[in-house]
């Protein structure tokens, strides 16, 4: 079934008679920025639809998994158990996992076999089974995401009350404002530029060799001299100095040297390269070597929450990350 015709990441299939629960597990995942099929999400679009056809088409080819709340209420009702044959008629076309039973108790329910896993909700709280809802999706892609709360980024800035909370988000959402205005070019510049640079000027600026960053980025160091240029508009200053010296893994004497900061618009701070950093520094802790770059490119910062976010299953080794930083010392 192609992607895009799935219009929902989850729907939930359940008894009037268990809504409570299910409407904390709604809301959770929808704060998770899933899209979510539960009914009274979608009251308005169903009014005047015939419910029969559309519930089918719903529970057989729109969703990414269908989670079945059993209970002694599920087995009696006749929509659940048309909600539940749809999702069925998809499982067996497919035979791959699409249902996801979670039971609140061990009422029998027709064509479910024994065999096929559940969750026993008994102790599970909303909170918890919508987590575990979370990472059986997966990660997925979000474009142009910014999450509500970014709490990441916050211990990484060690902004522990409202006040230092709020000044992060003036800075992040002016980066997240400059990001969107750029083409992914010069969003693939800075990050590159800021993932290998030096940042023993921070919080003013990070600095990094021009042709260095050339090579990096595969192109002439007149087209990064450009592209930094275009970009002050954005908040995005730098200048270019010529250093000499001639300590062991530093420029020689005809090094040219890119230094460059990030003036954050609307904001109390003068300068923000410490909440630039840390955006990509916590990227590539939590994201693969070849996710990381592609989720800046795209501004896909979903991983700076834990509420929206998942890590990757695997991480890059220890010997990857020593070179990482080896070469940032050494830039």
């Amino acid at each position: 079934m192609p992607r895009t015709r799935l219009e929902f990441d989850i729907a939930l299939s359940f008894a009037g008679e268990d809504r409570k629960y299910v409407e904390q597990v709604a809301n959770r995942l929808q704060r998770m920025d899933l899209r979510v099929f539960y009914d009274k999400y979608e009251s308005t679009n169903l009014w005047g639809k015939n419910l029969y056809e559309h519930l089918t088409t719903v529970y057989s080819d729109r969703a990414r998994f269908v989670v079945l709340f059993i209970s002694k209420h599920y087995s009696a009702k006749l929509w659940t158990n048309h909600e539940r044959k749809s999702a069925q008629e998809r499982a067996f076309r497919e035979r791959k996992e699409y249902i996801l039973p979670v039971r609140f108790d061990s009422t029998r329910v027709p064509g479910l076999v024994g065999t096929v896993g559940y969750i026993n909700l008994d102790g599970v709280s909303p909170a918890q089974l919508a987590k575990m809802i979370k990472t059986k999706v997966g990660h997925i892609a979000r474009p142009a995401f910014w999450p509500e709360r970014p709490d990441k980024l916050y211990r990484k800035l060690a902004a522990r009350n409202l006040k230092q909370c709020e000044q992060v988000d003036e800075v992040a959402l002016s980066l997240f404002d400059a990001l969107k205005l750029m083409t992914p070019w010069e969003r693939r510049v800075i990050h590159l530029a800021a993932r290998h640079g030096c940042t023993s000027h921070l919080p003013r600026c990070s600095h990094i060799e021009v042709e260095y960053l050339a090579r990096l980025a595969r192109s002439s160091p007149d087209e990064i001299l450009s592209t930094f240029a275009r970009l002050d508009c954005l908040g995005i200053t730098s200048r270019v100095s010529q250093e000499e010296l001639h300590e062991v893994g530093q420029l020689g004497p005809a090094g040219r040297l890119l230094e460059w900061s990030f003036r954050p618009r609307l904001s109390r701070r003068k300068y923000g390269m410490d909440v630039v950093l840390s955006v990509i520094d916590i990227i590539h802790e939590h994201l693969c070597p070849s996710c990381a770059p592609r989720a800046f490119k795209i501004m896909d910062f979903s991983i700076l929450s834990g509420l929206t976010g998942l890590s990757e299953r695997y991480q890059t080794s220890p010997q990857v990350r020593h070179r990482t930083k080896e070469q940032k010392i050494n830039s």
